[in-house]
């Protein structure tokens, strides 16, 4: 029935309504859409790019390719790690290999990454590794068999407890945190460590002994730009004297720049990143060595 003359409209316009209408005619003339299963996605996913063995994504890296750990905290520490990958949580794992990302790592410079992910078993990684193509990265793959296929090859492994967003070091540090105790552990030994104190020696581990900026440890306490406070080397001291003689040995002052927590002892190989030389140096030119940065936004986890 038609409104009368003048009355108000209580219902969508008519043209609203017959848009309406259509669609519901059109989605029921398409019928449902058939729900995919787990391995059919799977298997979809494969099908896009060429996958690894053990042994031939340890080649690649070793050439310079980005291996990286998408496995949980526990279960890395329960199975061990791969000397040189980047441990990277698998929920900001596009927001940091993807190039146009603000949250990107230093490594993801362009679209020609070539980053190999490794899960325990190979599962999951092919579906991140499916993921990074949509982003673009059409040299992303996977490993057949995960780290149990790193493990069972023979290939070099070590301890687990390496914070994300780190490289592993090619021998355990004396020095790792604990988050859920908020703790930091020397030579396996709990040692207590304030809020404030956790959360620089979080930063400084991330560096990767790189020297972390005595402006960057400063915005991670909320200090405004330009502060000349002196409060983060008085908590460098305090976290030395927790250190003990031997570990503290790692944490140095760089004067005029800031501070670095080397992974080794003297005398064991240093960390460093990969080797990956920038744009037009060549392989054997010194200083192309270098470690993931990441953003003072995200010391604490990125922000969503």
């Amino acid at each position: 029935m038609r409104a009368a003359p003048g009355a108000a409209r209580t219902g969508p316009p008519p043209s609203t309504a017959r848009s309406r209408k259509l669609r519901r005619r059109r989605r029921h003339a398409a019928g449902p859409v058939a729900p995919a299963a787990a391995s059919d996605l799977l298997a979809r996913a494969r099908t896009r790019f060429d996958r690894l063995t053990a042994e031939d994504a340890a080649r690649e890296l070793a050439e310079g390719a980005l291996l990286v750990d998408v496995r949980a905290d526990m279960v890395r520490r329960a199975e061990g790690e791969a000397p040189g990958s980047l441990v990277m949580d698998r929920n900001v794992l596009e927001w940091r290999l993807d190039p146009c990302s603000a949250w990107r790592i230093e490594e993801a410079a362009d679209h020609s990454l070539r980053a190999i992910i490794m899960c325990s078993q190979g599962y999951m990684s092919s579906m991140a590794a499916a993921g990074l193509h949509d982003l673009g990265l059409l040299r992303a793959t996977d490993i057949i068999g995960g780290y149990e296929a790193w493990r069972a090859a023979g290939l070099p492994v070590v301890p687990g407890g390496t914070m994300p967003g780190s490289y592993v070091a090619t021998a355990p540090s004396p020095i790792s945190l604990d988050p859920g105790g908020q703790r930091m552990l020397v030579d396996g030994a709990p040692v207590a460590l304030t809020p404030l104190e956790f959360r620089l020696l979080t930063a400084l581990l991330r560096g990767n002994g790189r020297v972390i900026p005595r402006e960057d440890l400063r915005a991670g306490r909320g200090e405004w730009a330009g502060s000349r406070s002196r409060s983060v080397d008085l908590h460098i001291h305090r976290i030395r004297r927790k250190l003990g003689p031997r570990a503290a040995a790692l944490l140095t002052t760089e004067r005029g720049v800031g501070f670095r927590l080397r992974a080794t002892r003297t005398g064991q190989q240093p960390l460093t990143a990969p080797t990956r030389p920038p744009p037009g140096a060549s392989a054997d030119a010194p200083g192309v060595r270098r470690a993931s940065r990441l953003s003072p936004l995200v010391v604490d986890g990125l922000r969503r």
